[in-house]
């Protein structure tokens, strides 16, 4: 069984089966008695699956032992989507599960949609993933509108019908238009519930990405296009399709897509399509380029098929836009609603008879010969005679057309207003039962109802004044309680904080007796530190004053020394000492040892030039500057020695300053010390007794606050149980008072409900009634002014058929008696003239052959003239004018092939011109009866009795041709 159990697995994991494993697992099946139900079974597959592999497998020749890369038709494996439940209310979770499925490859976009219901760009759009590439199409789901239909488009809706559409719509199976439509909404309002973005949204541009995501798959899914987009936020398409594709997936082709959603690119397109793809590309919200691109056309099909549009002006209709024959016979386009376009009047077919009334038809009276001349073996009359042949049988065959034409149209008028009429007739029958049915189901409905409402009215009331007396006796009780169990904790409450006082005033106490010892003794400590610190200082200060005093006087010593040497020097000098003292000093001074050798040498030097060295002068000066600088070094060696001496002096002087300086300095220094240690020992004093004094003071307050702090808890413990009660009482009394209040209005309330419904209900049933009376009074008024303007309308048609046909008659035989009267006219003058001279003749003859040319060539620029005039009126008046259009064609072509020119053709004055005709009938006869032989009848005095009253609506050409047209047959 390992096979079997092998091919299980990979069934669960979702994998395909190869083939040379199928057969393994067939195999084992026979083996062990098993049949293809059974093994379809062990599976968990239809048995058709496993039928169909077997007889497969036994018609494919088995390849070797070895496993093959070709895999059979596969037994279909369990879907991976299988496990999420398909109730379009699908968690955060699922969808990433199904993302997952889509991004691993396990499930394509189209996998997903089939299997929830959804088209493929909406799966893309609700799993968040690209729809680059998708196209966008317009949804037309049909059992989603069976289901959207079986929902009535008017009245109140259940959550479920209102969850239902939102739910089709979400799915992607219903569209803005479809549900605006069928509920008789605006597809603005319909694009707000669908969409959930405010409409200011757009204005104020602060679209969150949530709301940009949800308005972009209502547009992929094609729920919504972008044209319904722009118009719920009041916004040019242009602006709202920029912003779409600057802001979302969507790509411009997309968005086009969106824009012509509603015409099918199917190359099957009619006038209403060309229309709103003109629309769009007039608006401004697409180009003609995008709208080849969407087509697959040429931009020259759409400019082209824009410019007959236009061309066309008010046109609309069913005829082919660019999938038909748009050529000259008149095919490919529509006018007016229905209407063939005309290329050409002589190639149309009355779209009333069917009947063909081009060139070559058989338009004679009862089915007469052609009166068209000039073919082979025709005997041609000429003269008067044949133009007269001419213009009675081409006035003839006119007048038997417009017989024709205006039969045809009574008979299409009187027919369709028929139909109009019952039409009319059975939809006001229609609307009658439907009105009646309405109201009595209506009616049944609000009796229901209000039943009803009056016994919900009923069953509330007591309901609801058992739920308030209820509450009302659960409150009593709570209130009791919570005040015993207020009270309660407000005496704990007292008693923990009178413990809680008193432990905390005893704490504060000793703190601060234990502060002041501390503070005493660190005082004192403090004081002491202090001083020996500043003693220490001062006894410092006094050795290095003394030190720097010493320093500064040794500084002097050597000039004191000096001067003293010096001072004993000029004492002994002086002679004060004696004369030892004074010789020794003198003698053995360096300076004047030096000076007396000196002034010798000078001297013998000075004998020795002269050669006088031994001479007794020389003795004599010799002496004589002994003497002298004796004298002289004395007073300057005592002067220098005052020097020295004064300076050791001043050295004396400075440092005895010095040393009284020192001494001072240490005497301010010791009242320094003294004064210092005064202050300190006297603020030590003073702290220590501040301290006392604070903490006396503290301990005082502390008690005395702990006792006012007792009182008021005391105090409190009475005013707040006092209120407690106050209040219990209070909020019991104003339960009591809620209670009957409560009870009094809600059954008053019922009392004016219940009195409201069968008011309600009386005016409603009022309102119905006088609305049904109303709406089967319209319908009857309506009806009866329909069928009368129908009549009217019939009427007035008809009458203006009879004028339409009438007219051109009466232009037809007023034009025939005028060109007859002119011939006849003509010939008596020709006649006339006959009875001059030859030479008269011949001058008549040829004035009168210039006469003809100068006519003929008039005539025929007349003719000319009046072709371009009877095209532009042909033009103008369109198929109104027609049939008269048809007759002066056809006698003009009678008259040309008799070779007597034409007959311009002109909307005379008939009163007039009938006249005329008369009177020159009755000229022309009087004139030539005796010459003119050839001609039949005995004049026109009777073929013109036209009466007035014959053009109308029962006017009958053929009748009228055949009794006052005789004369000239």
């Amino acid at each position: 069984m390992a096979a079997i159990q092998e091919i299980q697995t990979l069934i669960s994991q979702g994998q395909p089966i190869p083939e040379g494993l199928q057969r393994n697992a067939l195999r084992e099946a026979a083996a062990t008695g098993m049949s293809n139900a059974d093994l379809a079974s062990t599976l968990g597959v239809p048995a058709s699956m496993v039928d169909d592999a077997a007889a497969t497998l036994a018609a494919t020749p088995e390849i070797g032992a070895l496993p093959v890369d070709r895999f059979m038709p596969q037994i279909p494996a369990p879907s991976p989507l299988a496990g999420i439940a398909v109730d379009n209310n699908y968690s955060q979770q699922e969808i990433d599960q199904v993302r997952g499925l889509v991004d691993s490859g396990a499930v394509s976009i189209d996998q997903v949609a089939q299997n929830f219901g959804v088209t493929p760009n909406y799966a893309a759009a609700g799993l968040g993933m690209s729809t680059e590439g998708m196209a966008i199409e317009n949804i037309n789901n049909q059992s989603a509108q069976e289901i959207m239909k079986s929902i009535p488009a008017t009245g109140n809706y259940t959550q479920d019908q209102v969850e239902t559409i939102t739910g089709l719509m979400n799915a992607g199976k219903l569209n803005v238009s479809d549900v605006s439509k069928h509920f008789n909404v605006d597809e603005s309002y319909t694009m707000e519930v669908i969409s959930g973005v405010p409409k200011e949204t757009y204005e104020k541009g602060n679209f969150t990405p949530e709301q940009t995501k949800k308005l972009e798959s209502l547009v992929v899914a094609g729920v919504a296009t972008a044209p319904q987009v722009a118009k719920y936020f009041d916004a040019p398409v242009k602006d709202v399709t920029d912003y779409l594709k600057n802001n979302t997936g969507l790509s411009e082709e997309q968005i086009v897509d969106s824009i012509l959603s509603d015409v099918a690119a199917d190359s099957d397109y009619n006038m209403s399509d060309a229309e709103k793809v003109k629309k769009q590309i007039d608006d401004g919200n697409i180009t003609v380029a995008q709208a080849a691109n969407q087509f697959k056309v040429s931009e020259d099909d759409i400019n082209r098929v824009m410019d007959e549009m236009n061309a066309a002006g008010d046109t609309t209709g069913g005829g082919t836009v660019g999938g038909g024959d748009t050529g000259g016979d008149g095919t490919g386009g529509t006018v007016g609603g229905g209407g063939t376009i005309i290329s050409d009047p002589l190639k149309q077919t009355s779209t009333n008879t069917g009947t063909n009334i081009s060139t070559g038809a058989d338009l004679t009276l009862g089915g007469a010969a052609d009166l068209t001349y000039g073919r082979d073996g025709d005997t041609i009359p000429t003269g008067l005679t044949g133009a007269e042949t001419a213009l009675t049988g081409s006035a003839a065959d006119a007048l038997s057309l417009l017989n024709t034409i205006n039969q045809a149209g009574r008979t299409d008028l009187t027919g369709q207003t028929q139909i109009g009429l019952n039409d009319l007739a059975a939809g006001a029958a229609t609307a009658r039962g439907d009105i009646t049915s309405g109201v009595e189901q209506g009616l049944g409905r609000l009796d229901t109802g209000i039943a009803t409402a009056r016994g919900d009215l009923s069953s509330a009331l007591g309901q609801a004044q058992g739920q308030l007396s209820s509450g009302i006796g659960q409150a009593r009780g709570d209130i009791s309680t919570g005040s015993e169990e207020a009270y309660n904790r407000l005496v704990a409450g007292l008693g923990q904080g009178r413990t809680d006082l008193t432990a905390g005033f005893g704490g504060a106490a000793d703190a601060i007796r234990a502060a002041q010892a501390q503070a005493t003794g660190q005082i004192q400590q403090g004081t002491t530190q202090g001083l020996e610190a500043f003693n220490q200082g001062i006894g410092q200060g006094r050795q290095d004053i003394t030190g720097a005093f010493g320093r500064a006087e040794g500084m002097f010593d050597p000039y004191r020394e000096a001067g003293t040497t010096a001072l004993q020097q000029q004492l002994a000098l002086s002679g004060a000492l004696g004369q030892d003292a004074f010789n020794q000093a003198y003698q053995e001074s360096p300076q004047m040892a030096f000076l007396r050798e000196q002034g010798m040498r000078a001297n013998l030097a000075g004998s020795a030039a002269t050669g006088g060295l031994g001479g007794g002068n020389v003795q004599k000066e010799l002496q004589r500057f002994g003497q002298g600088l004796a004298s002289q070094g004395l007073q300057q060696q005592i002067a220098n020695l005052g020097t020295l001496s004064g300076q050791g002096l001043g050295a004396s002087g400075s440092a005895a300053n010095i040393a009284t300086s020192g001494g001072q300095n240490l005497a301010n220094l010791a009242q320094q010390q003294g004064a210092t240690n005064l202050q300190a020992l006297q603020s030590q004093g003073q702290n220590l007794a501040g301290i006392t004094t604070g903490a006396g003071q503290n301990l005082a307050n502390i008690s005395q606050g702990q006792g006012q702090a007792l009182s008021g808890l005391s105090q409190l413990q009475g005013t707040a149980g006092a209120d407690i009660s106050q209040n219990r009482g209070q909020n019991l009394a104003q339960l009591a008072q809620a209670l009957g209040t409560g009870s009094a209005g809600m059954t008053q309330a019922t009392g004016a409900n219940l009195s409201n419904l069968a008011q309600q209900q009386g005016m409603s049933g009022l309102n119905t009634y006088m609305t049904q009376g109303q709406n089967l009074a319209n319908i009857a008024s309506n009806l009866g002014v329909n069928q009368l303007n129908t009549r009217v309308g019939l009427g007035s048609n008809l009458a203006n058929y009879g004028l339409s046909t009438g007219l051109p008659a009466a232009s037809t035989v007023s034009n025939l008696g005028v060109n007859l009267a002119q011939g006849r006219t003509q010939a008596g003058r020709d006649l006339a003239n006959q009875v001059g001279s030859v030479a008269q003749l011949l001058g008549g003859i040829q004035q009168g052959q210039a006469t003809n040319l100068s006519n003929l060539t008039q005539g025929q620029m007349d003719y000319i003239n009046s072709l371009r005039n009877s095209a532009a009126a042909a033009e103008a008046a369109a198929q109104q004018g027609y049939s008269g259009n048809q007759a002066n064609l056809l006698t003009g072509s009678g008259s040309q092939q008799l070779g007597i020119g034409n007959v311009p053709s002109f909307v005379p004055d008939y009163g007039s011109m009938v006249g005329n005709a008369l009177d020159a009938g009755s000229v022309g006869y009087d004139l030539f009866k005796n010459q003119n032989t050839n001609q039949a009848g005995s004049g026109s005095g009777q073929g013109f009795n036209m009466q007035p009253t014959q053009i109308g609506m029962n006017y009958n050409p053929a009748l009228y041709a055949a009794q006052n047209l005789r004369g000239f047959a």
